[in-house]
């Protein structure tokens, strides 16, 4: 895999942590406004956002190791 890959790879995972950032500013706003079942959703949506997250980041040091050891 060419490492401009594995760098587009990283810039995803940098994405969605900037999107996690701003759904958290969202929840407290939300929370703030008593906006009670919006906030419920947006929880459900924030876990899923880390996940993704989660697994962004673990491809991405998969990869590049990887393309390291080659």
């Amino acid at each position: 895999m060419p490492t401009s890959d594995v760098e587009e790879l990283a810039r995803l995972a940098a994405m969605v942590a900037r999107l996690n950032g701003a759904t958290v500013q969202l929840q407290a706003a939300l929370r703030e406004a008593g906006e009670t079942e919006l906030h419920a959703e947006g929880e459900r949506v924030l876990s899923d956002f880390r996940s993704i997250q989660r697994q962004l980041v673990d491809a991405t040091l998969m990869v590049r190791d990887a393309v390291r050891r080659d």
